[in-house]
């Protein structure tokens, strides 16, 4: 199980992401602070994170731009199901994601390269 971090303004992520799968995904479950979901029989396990920010050094979390960010935890079974999962998901705007290897990116920026970026 791989896993990345998606730092959000929001904290509806959960919710709007539900809303956006519900219908896509098998199994999918929705509790307040967590989605978990199966797509083409791999899995998806998103976390709310509460005290995401305290994993972070203060350099790391200046490089972020979000005055109050929120952070959840993406774990998934299979990084090409993973890649479908990002390209086909909205995110609140100004979103970024934390891919585990050093590299915080703006989902604006990388949109289109998730293969350089998921593994």
């Amino acid at each position: 199980m791989r896993s990345i971090i998606l730092i959000s303004p929001s904290k509806n992520e959960i919710l709007s992401l539900y809303q956006q799968w519900s219908d896509k995904a098998q199994h999918v479950l929705k509790e307040y602070d967590k989605l978990n979901m199966e797509l083409a029989g791999e899995g998806i396990f998103i976390d709310y994170c509460e005290d995401g920010q305290n994993e972070y050094e203060e350099s790391e979390l200046n490089q972020i731009d979000i005055p109050e960010p929120v952070f959840y935890s993406i774990a998934y079974s299979d990084t090409e199901i993973m890649k479908e999962f990002l390209q086909k998901s909205v995110f609140s705007k100004g979103s970024y994601i934390d891919n585990d290897f050093g590299e915080i990116v703006s989902l604006d920026e990388m949109q289109g390269e998730w293969e350089d970026y998921i593994r």
